[in-house]
């Protein structure tokens, strides 16, 4: 994907490193279990631990911007809702959902 002229955007240039970071994690696991120094596999163990957590982390993030990018679209399907449908939380489930409000009593379906 090509902007501004012929130029590569910001997201365009990190995808591929965020690829190789997410699996960093199986080429060290891979070396702590051909390490036989104890210092050295300490350490490998530590960059490991971090390599997963980072990998968690930016799993975390990517599910969240689904996440909030399908409750935008439940908010843009519902007919009539003045209240933003992020102040219900995560959705739990697929399929229909009912919400009443607390102010009107009224269901709306969906």
């Amino acid at each position: 994907k090509r902007a501004n002229n012929g130029k590569f955007t910001l997201r365009d240039l990190l995808v591929v490193p965020m690829q190789r970071v997410l699996k960093y994690h199986l080429l060290l696991q891979e070396l702590v279990k051909h390490t036989a120094d104890a210092t050295e596999k300490a350490n490998l163990k530590l960059a490991l631990d971090a390599m997963k957590d980072l990998a968690q982390y930016v799993n975390e993030v990517k599910r969240d911007n689904e996440t909030l990018r399908e409750i935008k679209q439940f908010q843009l399907s519902i007919e009539n809702l003045n209240q933003p449908v992020l102040l219900f939380g995560r959705p739990q489930g697929d399929g229909e959902i009912r919400i009443t409000t607390l102010d009107k009593h009224t269901k709306q379906e969906k």
